[in-house]
């Protein structure tokens, strides 16, 4: 697969990247041997490997869900510096 210097553009202007026709040739040369060594890798007979899940062999296991009493309302409200309806009452910070 080749890019043309128009798809190029097209994929700087989508990022909102601009460059100059020096650096384009030079992207455009970069691009080129990507693609051209994803190729390569594409022709590698992978039918028999098994996905690899972790890294290693050690898989550590996860803690045993425990389920424990929470904290009562109330007293949880009561440490708030505002409350209303059974719920402690933030600054508003998204939107802004």
């Amino acid at each position: 697969m080749e890019l043309t210097r128009e798809e190029i553009l097209k994929l700087a202007k989508s990022a909102r990247l601009k460059f100059n026709d020096e650096e384009l040739s030079k992207i455009e040369e970069d691009l080129k041997n990507i693609l051209d060594y994803m190729s390569i890798l594409n022709e590698v007979d992978t039918d028999n490997v098994e996905p690899l899940i972790y890294i290693n062999e050690t898989v550590k296991g996860l803690r045993e869900d425990i389920v424990k009493e929470s904290l009562d309302v109330k007293d949880v409200i009561k440490n708030a510096p505002a409350s209303g309806e059974g719920a402690i009452i933030v600054p508003k910070v998204i939107g802004e």
